[in-house]
């Protein structure tokens, strides 16, 4: 998460040019959320987290937004 847009712009960037296809989230709070996968089964979703911490130790500390419907 970044405050200033143009920080989340170029996180985005940095993770296009490793294989990613991020998107980025503006939070209620005004948050830029930069965002790799969207999952609905939440098992998947934990999972991929756990992938990219061990395939990517510079994301050991990814972690999983799960918005409540």
């Amino acid at each position: 998460s970044f405050q200033q847009s143009e920080n989340a712009e170029r996180f985005k960037a940095t993770l296009g040019s490793q294989g990613f296809d991020p998107i980025i989230l503006l939070s209620e709070t005004g948050f830029n959320r930069v965002c790799v996968n969207s999952y609905t089964d939440e098992f998947q979703a934990r999972r991929r987290v756990q992938q990219i911490r061990t395939e990517f130790p510079q994301y050991h500390d990814a972690w999983l937004l799960i918005r409540k419907k």
